[in-house]
């Protein structure tokens, strides 16, 4: 008798932890609506800055780093600052970071309006920025990604998505091509 129940006591142990795993891993990388003041932080003459807070040796700090860059390097009103807090945990504490990366969104005044605690989705990232500015409209020069859909002026890739009144052709597929499957077998694929 006390086999089974040591082994129901051990499948619980697994499926709890299994689901507080789950939870967690669904949690992270994503915004969240938050409040404070971080003005001293806003960086002069952007409308949104991406306040980045993290340590010496985080390990995804440095892939938060190069997703909020590449943000900030598309959109011209949006700012990204570093700040370690490794040598400054007066921040750490200011800001309740329990862990690091944690990806504060300022708007122009320096008002905290998101915070994205672990390796944000780069989606995440401008859902955040455009619920305070909202995203500059694509012209013909503007190439299309994944925060900008696609228009009728703009044709139609494997890697960008399409809309109803976005011309496709037989090379160009409808939708994204499944990753690591040929060209020739995409169709296949679905």
């Amino acid at each position: 008798m006390w086999r089974v129940t040591a082994l129901v006591t051990i499948v619980a142990l697994v499926a709890a932890s299994t689901a507080i795993g789950l939870i967690w891993r669904a949690r992270q990388g994503r915004a969240r609506s938050a409040r404070g003041e971080a003005a001293e932080f806003a960086a002069p003459g952007a409308d949104v800055t991406l306040l980045q807070l993290s340590t010496e040796v985080c390990a995804p700090c440095r892939v938060t780093h190069a997703v909020l860059e590449r943000v900030a390097a598309e959109r011209d009103e949006v700012a990204h600052v570093d700040v370690d807090v490794t040598h400054r945990p007066e921040i750490a504490s200011r800001f309740h970071v329990l862990s690091t990366p944690t990806t504060l969104v300022l708007d122009e005044t320096g008002a905290i309006r998101a915070r994205i605690v672990g390796a944000p989705r780069a989606t995440a990232v401008y859902a955040a920025i455009d619920s305070i500015r909202p995203a500059p409209p694509a012209t013909a020069s503007t190439p299309a990604t994944a925060s900008t859909p696609t228009t009728a002026s703009t044709p139609a890739t494997a890697s960008t998505p399409t809309t109803a009144s976005t011309p496709t052709t037989a090379s160009t597929p409808a939708a994204p091509a499944t990753p690591g499957t040929p060209a020739h077998l995409e169709g296949e694929a679905a």
